[in-house]
């Protein structure tokens, strides 16, 4: 990778992404430990489908896709129930691949859609009177599975629940619009959708995806990204979300170390922090934006991996705000910071 970035220029690079491998994951740290200001990310659509492979080894979706790819391979094993299939279906069922669990997603969705027709089928009387029907035939078997009304309200409870992370999926596979800025949105949006689809299970569901993406996709700039995205900008609580606020500053931090240069590269959002971050309302020195910046440090465990601390250049007792207000404001989630700020701003004042 550093050859790469060495021909293309570290200064022409913001973000590298890998595949979500070990091998790749320990690349990536060491990158970014070496290049601090070049940002590592795993692959999303990658992310995604380990989520929907982790959900696919789930007992009960397990056996519900089983029986769905026991349905399609019996009907594609014979040319003879392929063509009556189709006669009733208008159409082929979509067969699952053996390497992406979101291909036997599509394939069961599309059974879904021809369960009607299935039903007629195997009622017909093409069918009963051929020799696929007869007793103890696979035939009847797949008969017999066709016509439980559990299998299908497993299947269609299942689908429901993991479409909105296909749906996601599509989005950011696809080549067309570039989707950083509506990852963090995007993400949250599923989860909501998942949380009304399969209320029984949906729990289950949103524990692997925090597992999976909040260990490897859980990044700064996507949620600065999201801040910065102007459909999402005057939303209500957008602007004073403090998980968002301390990811554009560790991001600017990062990407531009030098407390000067980071000031003006968000100058153009100085406005709606006027309005979005009573904090920033409060300076009224001849640069808000440095303040805005500096008044709160990095918490550890919010840095990226391989983030330069916060220049030294950058004192908190720098900072004008009143500090009653920001201890008001802050004290509860980062005590030890805001202690040492607080008592710094104190001295700065007397």
């Amino acid at each position: 990778m550093e050859e790469v970035i060495d021909q293309i220029g570290e200064e022409n690079i913001v973000q590298v992404i890998t595949d979500n491998g070990p091998q790749y994951k320990l690349a990536g740290q060491v990158l970014m430990e070496r290049r601090p200001q070049i940002f590592w990310t795993p692959c999303v659509a990658h992310c995604i489908d380990l989520i929907l492979m982790d959900i696919g080894k789930i007992r009960r979706v397990q056996h519900t896709v089983e029986i769905a790819q026991r349905i399609i391979r019996y009907i594609y094993g014979h040319t003879w129930v392929i063509s009556l299939m189709e006669k009733y279906a208008g159409g082929e069922i979509l067969r699952p691949g053996v390497t992406r669990f979101a291909t036997n997603y599509i394939a069961l969705d599309s059974l879904i859609e021809k369960k009607k027709a299935l039903h007629q089928m195997f009622v017909s009387p093409e069918w009963q009177e051929s020799r696929y029907a007869q007793a103890s035939t696979e035939g009847s078997r797949m008969e017999d599975l066709v016509s439980r009304q559990s299998f299908w309200q497993w299947a269609n409870a299942m689908v429901k629940a993991i479409k909105p992370l296909y749906e996601v999926l599509r989005a950011v596979d696809s080549e067309r619009y570039p989707q950083m800025d509506f990852l963090y949105h995007i993400m949250e949006k599923a989860k909501a959708q998942i949380m009304e689809a399969d209320v029984a299970h949906a729990q289950e569901y949103i524990d692997i995806i925090e597992r999976r993406w909040g260990a490897q996709m859980g990044r700064k700039l996507h949620l600065a990204a999201y801040y910065l995205n102007l459909r999402f900008q005057y939303e209500s609580g957008i602007g004073m979300d403090d998980e968002l606020l301390h990811a554009l500053r560790n991001v600017i931090y990062k990407m531009k170390p030098d407390p000067e240069v980071a000031a003006s590269c968000i100058e153009e959002e100085e406005v709606e922090l006027k309005y979005a971050d009573p904090i920033y309302r409060t300076f009224t020195n001849d640069n808000p934006m440095l303040d805005w910046l500096a008044v709160q440090q990095q918490e550890p465990e919010l840095d990226e991996p391989g983030s330069p601390r916060r220049p030294a250049s950058i004192k908190a007792t720098e900072a004008t705000v009143d500090p009653q207000q920001w201890a008001e404001r802050n004290i509860s989630r980062t005590p030890t910071a805001n202690r040492t700020w607080l008592e710094g701003s104190q001295s700065a004042h007397d």
